[in-house]
């Protein structure tokens, strides 16, 4: 019997002749630049919307009746396509909180065909704000779920508590980096902590000693950038005694605190050769001699080291010793960028804002969803570092219970609002820019060439306005991004800025 529903309500019998128009069905090649069409609609409207992706276990024959029967259990705004032998994508236009009611009666649609699924749900911008990115995190949330289930991308997500910091994985990326360094943990191997400043090196040499057998003891971090050559011997070795002026008292060194724990050497790229001399003698002999003494103490520790250096550069241009790198690259991790961690971003504001107002001690603060796409199109420079300078920014000048894209720094908050760009920003040059008074001096011509002469005039123009940002010229002129993108290429328009659609997304 066929099944009719209102909008999300409970299904109902009913004639098939009698049913309102179903979902439709899209073609695999069309259906990215579909449900990029929605989300620049739902971006522009400031409205929401939800994104399913259905794994099913053993398709059974060919897909079309199986399409067929999920569309029906959909509205008519609705639209669904297949993504692969085993996937099933359903866009669902202004849905976003209620979009695990569909979610559920698709779960039991394919529950009564007998065939075993899991399903994930995104939702945008509270998960991600861009297409690839809403499939990516909804086709992980299905992997992820139990089988016949329902999953979202923050369940779908690793989450681990170590100390005073929360460590976030919601990117397949990242997941494989946690299961790495948890490996790693295990082991006595030195490991290389690598990337951008502020990406989290230091949370994730706590979460390998954390993890590690040597969890009990302490764990000291020596800012290798921070302290002078002078003081540096001093302070990793210790003193005796009268061994310099001002030396009152004995003192035991960094290394020897840290004996049965762990040892982060940060910023490693800024010790000169006199202290790489000394580090690369502690980790072969693992002894260390107190300044002014003869006798030689053992230390049991395991050496950590971070740095947003290229080392391997550094070697080649003889400002890093080779033997010393070998030393602390037994083994390396590589902490990708914020702009990376598309699907990491929204989980990652929001435990920041917890703890922020817990510090604070204000109530429950959220990100409105137009303040979530803005974070989401920021290049984040600064990293995660920078994320919580925003959030805690926000939470000292906000007094409501939700921060407003209008609340964000300036800098943050122009990246997606085309009415934010000065009036005066710089132009820049398009290849094959038309002049208008040449323009209106034209004979006239059929309508349809004039029509396409003035919307290529008016491409040019926004493009001039906007320094050669697509997204941004494409909602100048109200238009489709991958509208805009298709005639940029019949008119043979180039930008000499180079920027791209991911480039000014970041």
């Amino acid at each position: 019997m066929a099944r009719t529903t209102d909008e999300f309500g409970e299904p109902q019998k009913a004639p098939k002749k009698n049913r309102r128009r179903p979902a439709s069905v899209i073609v695999t090649e069309e259906l990215l630049g579909r449900l990029e069409d929605e989300v620049e609609r739902t971006a522009r409207n400031g409205g929401s919307l939800g994104v399913l992706v259905i794994h099913i276990e053993e398709p059974a024959g060919h897909p079309e009746p199986l399409l067929d029967e999920i569309r029906w259990a959909l509205r008519q705004v609705d639209f669904v396509g297949l993504l692969g032998t085993h996937y099933i994508l359903a866009v669902l236009p202004d849905t976003a909180q209620g979009a695990h009611i569909p979610a559920t009666r698709l779960l039991e649609l394919l529950g009564n065909s007998k065939l075993d699924c899991r399903i994930g749900v995104a939702v945008c911008p509270l998960d991600a704000s861009r297409a690839g990115e809403l499939i990516k995190g909804a086709q992980l949330a299905a992997d992820n779920a139990p089988l016949n289930s329902i999953a979202t991308v923050p369940q779908s997500a690793s989450q681990f508590q170590v100390g005073r910091w929360t460590l976030v994985a919601a990117e397949p990326a990242m997941q494989k980096i946690v299961a790495l360094v948890r490996q790693l943990a295990r082991s006595p191997l030195p490991v290389l902590l690598t990337g951008e400043t502020g990406v989290g090196k230091e949370i994730f040499a706590e979460v390998i000693h954390h993890w590690s057998d040597r969890s009990d003891g302490p764990m000291v971090t020596i800012n290798c950038a921070a302290v002078t050559a002078s003081l540096f011997e001093s302070e990793l070795f210790g003193h005796e005694r009268g061994a310099f002026t001002g030396a009152t008292e004995t003192k035991q060194g960094l290394l020897e605190a840290a004996n049965g724990g762990t040892v982060l050497l940060d910023e490693i790229g800024e010790c000169p050769p006199a202290i790489q001399a000394m580090l690369l003698r502690i980790l072969e002999t693992k002894r260390v001699c107190r300044v002014g003494s003869v006798v030689e103490r053992p230390v049991d520790i395991r050496v950590l080291a971070a740095t947003n250096r290229d080392l391997e550069q550094d070697v080649a241009q003889g400002t890093f010793r080779k033997d010393l790198f070998f030393r602390l690259n037994a083994a390396t991790v590589c902490v990708p960028p914020l702009r990376d961690r598309p699907l990491d971003l929204p989980l990652l504001a929001q435990i920041i804002l917890e703890n922020a107002t817990r510090i604070q001690k204000r109530g429950r603060v959220s990100l409105s969803p137009s303040a979530i796409r803005r974070l989401a199109a920021h290049e984040w420079s600064g990293n995660v570092r920078e994320l919580r300078n925003v959030l805690e920014f926000c939470l000292a000048t906000s007094t409501g219970s939700t921060i407003e894209a209008e609340s964000l720094p300036p800098n943050v908050a122009g990246t997606t609002a085309p009415w934010l760009v000065p009036k005066q920003t710089p132009a820049a040059h398009v290849h094959g820019s038309i002049d208008l008074e040449d323009f209106r001096k034209r004979p006239f011509q059929s309508l349809k060439e004039e029509l396409r002469l003035l919307e290529r005039t008016r491409m040019v123009q926004a493009l001039e306005v906007t320094s050669g940002v697509q997204t941004k010229a494409a909602e100048l002129l109200e238009m489709p991004l991958r509208t805009f993108v298709k005639r940029l290429d019949e008119y043979q328009l180039r930008t000499e800025s180079g920027k791209t659609d991911d480039e000014e997304s970041r």
